[in-house]
Formats: structure tokens, sequence, C-alpha cells
């Protein structure tokens, strides 16, 4: 410590005695403070002169964060007043007792212990602060907090964002000018207002912004058991919506189109039953009915296999492969449905193509059903090609028609489960509509690209690029992995 200078010295250092502390005077405390930025102890006495020079040491110790307790000869109270104007902790006027120094060292000591250790407790809240907010700004679920007057006292972007107010701040808005769906102001409120024993949180679905989010509101109570308020978590479960409806709706085709060929099949079962004399023809003719149906159920089935597997990211086996000899099973596979339908099928792939590292049965699917798709849509007397070549280090693969076309409006919906065009010349087409959803996913399984190009009445051609390599790359100037051009 360092005591005022002068006479009072002795007098000081003896009041401060039984602090336990190291005592110093100095006489030209200013001297000292002007030689050195930084004070080497922990409290002062400062004995004010008659001139300004005490007050500015009072300052700059003050600046340090130095207690001090300044001592003035002022009845009046003048020198005091300043003195504490200029950052003193307390100021004595004689004159006064010794004790009293040291009773007044140990309180402002105790004071900014107080002060540091709130200083340092403001900072670490700060943090805290900080942190939470960097946490709560980088949450894609948004979060609302209201207090029981129903105005809003948190908000992060994400909530912002999803009542439509661009990211920007909401803080103290009254919640209904920043929601505006109703079914969540009245999920808000109720947890506000209608309290519960315990509080629980309470769930819906609602739309902000054109998407579907799952509000959870949870209510807040105060340590006295009181509801302070609510908090809301808002999670974006529009693709969840978005798939559970899409699965809904093909469960609901796949039935469909299961349970007409079955009821069919079945009358004609139940019709041979109730007739036992029925001509052996007419039986016969029966059976090959039932047979066909049977056939187009069990299609459906293999396709519905085929894309559970093209959406299964595993269990891919890839090897080379040579595309000619693949193209050329596929063709023999098809040679019936060809020459029932007049349709010339022709292969134009290289000897020298670089093998195709993919699974076999994935190109298998894919060729087979570009293939059939072209022979079925085609005229008698029509032309299927079936074309590869290089391009850097991409397969593209051909596979024109000179068949009947396809509408340009209909192009984008090719790819849907269960589409067929659905126009008179081609209503005696017989498929599952799943073929082209087979040729998508496998080409987007494998991060490549699908072109479609048709012209009524000329035909029509989808153009496949693969990788020859390692799937890691873009393919030539693609826009996406599904690319549809009329």
């Amino acid at each position: 410590m360092a005591p005022a200078a002068g006479a009072l010295c002795e007098d000081v250092q003896q009041a401060l005695g039984g602090l336990s502390a190291e005592i110093t005077c100095v006489h030209d405390l200013l001297h000292v403070l002007e030689h050195s930025q930084t004070p080497t102890f922990d409290a002062a006495v400062v004995a004010l002169p008659a001139s300004d020079e005490g007050l500015e040491v009072i300052e700059r110790l003050a600046a340090t964060n130095t207690p001090v307790v300044a001592l003035a000869d002022d009845p009046a109270g003048a020198w005091r007043l300043e003195a504490l104007r200029r950052g003193a902790f307390d100021c004595l006027a004689r004159p006064f007792a010794p004790e009293e120094i040291a009773a007044r060292i140990e309180q402002a000591l105790r004071w900014h212990k107080l002060l540091a250790d709130a200083q340092e407790e403001l900072r670490g809240l700060q943090r805290r602060c900080s942190w939470l907010e960097t946490i709560l700004n980088s949450l894609d679920d948004g979060v609302l907090v209201v207090n029981a007057e129903g105005q809003l006292i948190l908000s992060n972007p994400a909530a912002c964002e999803a009542m439509g107010m661009g990211g920007g701040p909401c803080y103290l808005r009254p919640l209904d000018n920043v929601i505006r769906d109703p079914n969540l102001l009245r999920l808000i409120h109720q947890a506000v207002l209608e309290r519960q024993e315990p509080p629980l949180p309470l769930t819906a679905h609602t739309v902000l912004s054109g998407r579907t989010y799952l509000a959870r509101v949870v209510p807040l109570e105060t340590p006295e058991g009181e509801i302070a308020g609510a908090a809301t978590l808002l999670r974006d479960v529009t693709e969840h919506v978005t798939i559970e409806e899409a699965k809904s709706w093909f469960t609901s085709k796949v039935a469909h189109e299961l349970k007409a060929p079955l009821a069919a099949v079945l009358g004609y079962i139940k019709a041979i039953l109730a007739r036992p004399d029925m001509p052996r023809e007419q039986v016969d003719g029966i059976l090959a009915r039932c047979a066909e149906r049977l056939n187009g159920m069990a299609d459906l089935v293999r396709d519905l296999l085929d894309l559970a597997r093209a959406e299964t990211v595993g269990g891919r086996h890839l090897e080379p492969l040579a595309l000619k000899q693949l193209a050329a099973e596929v063709v023999e596979q098809q040679a019936l449905l060809a020459e029932r339908n007049q349709v010339n099928v022709e292969v134009d792939v290289p000897e020298d193509l670089p093998p195709l590292y993919a699974d076999r049965d994935d190109v298998v699917v894919l060729l087979s059903n570009l293939v059939t798709n072209a022979i079925k849509y085609n005229r008698p007397g029509g032309r299927v090609t079936i074309t590869a070549r290089q391009q850097g280090d991409w397969l593209r693969l051909e596979v024109a028609d000179t068949g009947l076309g396809i509408p340009a409006e209909l192009i984008p919906r090719l790819g849907q489960e269960f589409f067929r065009i659905n126009l008179p010349d081609r209503r005696h087409v017989v498929g599952t509509g799943l073929g082209m959803s087979l040729v998508k996913r496998t080409v987007e399984a494998y991060h490549g690209r699908l072109d479609i190009s048709s012209k009524e009445g000329e035909g029509s051609v989808f153009t496949v690029w693969l990788p020859l390599g390692p799937p890691d790359a873009q393919p030539p100037e693609s826009a996406g992995p599904w690319d549809l051009t009329p």
C-alpha cells in the first residue's frame, strides 16, 4: 500500500499495521505514476495537498482500478466531493482516528474484490450468452421464446425466416404481429395461459411461408412455479411430410394395380368352379386370360423389387462391363417382343469402347427398360438403335426409335411412378408404368444424367450419361442428374 506524503505517514503506518500488509510511504506519488504505467500496490491512502496534484493522483489510481482513500483537511467538504468525483472510494476529513483509516481501507479492498468478482462473472455470462447465441443462430430449427405478456423476447434466424421475416430481428414484438398461423398462435397461448400440472409440451403441425413445420411448445416456469412464458421449437418437416404422402400414394397405387388383376383372376376361377361342365376350349381361354393377368402382376412385382433395389445405396457390385456384349444380350432377350411388333433392333457399339464400371444388374435393367419401351411404342416396320460412345471420362449411351413420340408437355412427367401416356394410339401397350422410374433411379444412383428428346409421330431419343470410372464427377454440361429436354 502507498499512504500519502508528509507528517501523516507515521500515523497512517501505525493505523494500518494490523492489516498484515506491506506498507510504503511515497512523498511524490504523481512522479511514480508518471514513470510506471502499472502500480505495484493494492490500495492507496492519499493525503490531498492544497492543490490539484492530489486529485490527479486519485484520478490516475482510479483508472488502474486501485482503491483509494483520500485524507483532506477540508471542513467544508469541497475537496472531499471532488476526490469522490475523481474516483476515490472514500474521503476522510481531519481530524480522524487512525483505526478509521484501516476500516475504510478494508472496506475498499472488499468492495473492489466484489467488483472484480462481479466483472469476471459478467464476462463469463457474456461468453455464455455469446456461445448460446452462436448455437441458436447455427440451428436449422427455429427457436422462439415469448414472455407471459405474449411478447417475443428471443428468436433465431431460422425462426425469423420461417415467419417470413427474412432472418431479421423479431425482438420484443407482439406475437400476433409476427406469427400469422392461427393454429400456432393458439398453441402458444394455450401453453402460456392454460396452466397444466405438470406443465406439458404441446405439439402440432403448422404451415409457415409455404413449408410444413412441427411445432413443439414448452411452458417456462419461474422458481416460484409461475408460468413466465413459453419456448417453441420449429422443425422443418416438409420433406418428411412429402415423402410420407408419396409413400402413402405409392402404397395405394400398388394396391390398386394389384387389386384389379387379382379380382379378375378370382372371378375367372369362380366361373370355372361354378360350371364343372364348361367346355374345354372355354376353360383354356379363361386360363389364358388368367395367365396374362398373373404375368402382368409378376412384372409389377419384379419392377417394384428392381425399384427398391435402385434406391438402395449399398449392395452394388461394381465390375468392368463390356457394353457391346450386354447390349447384345438385352436385344436377344427382347427378340420375341421385337418380332411380334415387327421392329428391327440394331446395336452400334464399338469393340474398343472402354469398360463401364457398374453393377451388371443395374445396366441390364436400364438397357432392358429403354429397349422395351422403344419397341412397344414403335410402329410395324420401325427401328430401334442402341448407340454408345466414349466422351471424355463418360459413356454416352443412346436408345433411339422411330416410334410414336412423346408430347413435349408430358416429357417432364416421365419417371413418375405408374405414369403412362394415355393417348388413343398407345392404349394397347401393356406395362406397369415403372420402367422409366427404374431408369431414372439407376441413372441417379451413378450420379449420371438422362436427356430425352422427342417429336410426335417421328420418334424419341433417350440419352444416358454414365461415368466410365468411379462416379465422382459431374457429367458434361449437366444441370443435374435428371434433365429432360423436349
